[in-house]
């Protein structure tokens, strides 16, 4: 016994000299600006953290560069002897390390990956040659050529000269992933870097999400797009401004719901359905058109009423399976729904597959997948306040003559459709440090689409 109680005594001993030991930091030493990099370095992916202590709590900020320069507060941040933990966006980022003189190591936690990564401080020399190979990652990676990855039949039949324009155009923009189709042939797909692999597709999700729901209606599960959306969130069914809101103006952006634009608080709620349900109204539904990401994120909402089944899963077993789209991911909130307003990510080529579809009016090969009448609706003005916007497309004319459809995302993600001539295209850019706003987002893609002339009449 006497033994037993010397090892407790010894063990208590011990830890209160390590708790001694254990490194006492000056706060001062701490605030300032911290640049990041992740494991193994990488110029595509740059962050840094600002951290300021006011009356003994601290503060900081996260900047995300591959996102645009985005700053992301943190909720809580912690500093307890040499170790350094913070928590942004409700618990969907966590940053914990630990300080050693002009560095931080440790790990960055998203959603839906956790990353090792260091932070020195700004100015130190350990800075300095970090920023240095992540400028030279970024050279390297902008000087990766747009390298051809196949071609298909439909090569043969658009104009060499304008395909090469295109071409020039989409490499000078920085482009990541590019498809091109003809009457449903593969023209040709091309790829910056090493193996194509899908990239978040922003807000052209919500091409996605129209097909999806045309999809629905086609099978029964939801009725009609006129019914009010209290039918799906009764909570609004006592609202005199939100009852008779429809399905319909929820896809024509005429709901009056706030845009939620910019998207950051969106991302920091626990639940896209809820911020959306709760968000204030911009005008009278009906009465005006206002690009809405809150309308979206219902339509999500809506999506996992009536899907018996994750939305992943339904979509392998159903419409993407039937597609031959195998390689997909769909980004969910913390409350566990998809978001609506972005989040698929897709290869270049299975983005232009959705177009094709479209163009198809809904037909893939002997299947009819979506019924010819939901494409009328969706390519026709969807109120009288916008000749632009159908049902979650944009509509693009000619001379006042209707000749395709688009949708565009974040950094310069493109889907457009030409009636006129059986094109189809899908360009995407990576996140990444290396994106320029200035000359990467690529606005005259629609515009080559429409220089590639097919070589017989439609």
């Amino acid at each position: 016994m006497k033994r037993f109680f010397l090892v407790v005594f010894l063990m208590l001993v011990a830890g209160h000299a390590l708790a001694e030991a254990a490194p006492k930091l000056d706060p001062a030493s701490i605030a300032g600006l911290w640049q990041g990099t992740f494991e193994p370095p990488s110029g595509t992916m740059r962050f840094d953290v600002e951290l300021d202590q006011e009356d003994e709590s601290w503060q900081a900020t996260v900047v995300l560069h591959s996102e645009g320069g985005a700053r992301v507060p943190a909720d809580r941040v912690e500093l307890a002897g040499d170790r350094l933990s913070l928590v942004a966006m409700q618990g969907a980022v966590v940053l914990e390390g630990r300080v050693d003189g002009d560095q931080i190591s440790g790990s960055l936690r998203f959603p839906t990956s956790e990353l090792d990564m260091r932070l020195y401080r700004a100015g130190s020399e350990l800075a300095a040659d970090m920023l240095r190979q992540a400028e030279e990652g970024l050279r390297a990676l902008r000087e990766q050529p747009l390298r051809l990855v196949r071609t298909g039949p439909g090569l043969d039949r658009v104009d060499a000269a304008a395909l090469d324009a295109l071409l020039a155009l989409a490499e000078a923009s920085f482009t990541t992933a590019l498809a091109l189709l003809h009457d449903g042939e593969l023209v040709g797909e091309w790829f910056r870097g090493a193996e194509p692999h899908p990239i978040e597709t922003m807000s052209v999700t919500k091409v996605a999400l129209q097909l999806i729901i045309g999809r629905l209606v086609t099978l029964g599960k939801i009725e009609t797009i006129d019914a009010p959306v209290y039918h799906y969130f009764p909570q609004w069914a006592d609202d005199q401004q939100r009852a008779g809101i429809t399905l319909r103006q929820l896809m024509t952006h005429s709901s009056g719901l706030d845009r939620g634009q910019p998207a950051g608080p969106i991302y920091q709620s626990d639940s896209f359905v809820q911020f959306a349900l709760d968000a204030p109204m911009e005008f009278e539904p009906g009465t005006s058109v206002a690009y809405s990401n809150n309308a979206t994120n219902l339509l999500a909402g809506v999506l996992v009423q009536v899907i018996d089944q994750p939305l992943e899963t339904f979509l392998a077993n159903d419409l993407f399976g039937k597609l031959g789209i195998e390689r997909f991911s769909w980004v969910k909130d913390r409350a566990g729904t998809p978001h609506g307003m972005a989040g698929l990510s897709l290869h270049a080529a299975d983005l232009a597959v959705l177009g094709q579809l479209a163009l198809n009016r809904g037909r893939w090969g002997d299947q009819q997948l979506i019924d010819p009448s939901w494409f009328e609706d969706s390519f026709q003005p969807g109120s009288e306040h916008s000749q632009r916007i159908g049902l979650l497309w944009f509509l693009d004319y000619e001379n006042e003559q209707l000749v395709g459809a688009s949708h565009s995302g974040y950094l310069g993600q493109w889907l457009g459709i030409r009636f006129d001539s059986g094109i189809v295209g899908a360009r995407q850019i990576a996140q990444s440090a290396a994106y320029d706003a200035e000359t990467d987002a690529f606005p005259t893609f629609l515009s080559l689409l429409s220089d590639l002339p097919a070589s017989h009449e439609h």
